[in-house]
């Protein structure tokens, strides 16, 4: 493995060791899906919300992206200033999308291969920061309406996800 590939790993692990501390916060159960892994093979770690621990939850939906790749991942139900501490924080070479979940929380992807994904669900608010190589512009396309296109920057964009169904990382 790369040093750069080593670096990334490290810097990945712990942006969703830190978005999992933040979002342990909220009443919340741990799980563990094998099949979303980090740089370097680490297993990403997340939270469901709290209605899987008795509570009940309001009613909502779940944004997805199909498919999520190895080194991606997704962090759902995080309060808005974990969504913003996400966008802020994207590691480089990595586009990172934020939409809404219906209920006040949000869902954070971590988009790292240039293929082209579907998108469901994308429903609420958007948010993206592009912090891939120089070039990279993340697409999003849909029936009937014009791409949108976001180039790499710093701060993040905003965006109305609705009626985009198609995201292209690069």
């Amino acid at each position: 493995m790369t040093l750069q590939k080593r670096w990334l790993a490290t810097l990945s692990s712990a942006l969703m060791a830190l978005l999992c501390v933040l979002g342990g916060t909220q009443a919340a159960q741990a799980y563990d899906d094998r099949d979303l892994t980090a740089l370097g093979g680490d297993r990403i770690v997340g939270t469901t919300n709290g209605a899987s621990t008795g509570e009940v939850a309001p009613a909502a939906w779940t944004p997805n992206v199909s498919p999520l790749l190895t080194e991606e991942a997704a962090a759902r139900n995080l309060t808005t200033a974990d969504r913003n501490a996400a966008l802020n924080n994207c590691p480089r070479l990595y586009a990172c999308v934020a939409v809404g979940q219906g209920d006040g929380r949000h869902t954070v992807f971590f988009l790292y291969h240039c293929d082209t994904r579907t998108l469901t669900n994308f429903i609420d608010a958007g948010a993206i920061t592009n912090h891939q190589s120089p070039g990279a512009t993340v697409r999003f396309t849909g029936p009937g309406v014009s791409p949108l296109a976001f180039a790499p920057r710093v701060d993040p964009y905003s965006f109305n996800p609705l009626p985009y169904n198609r995201v292209d990382p690069c």
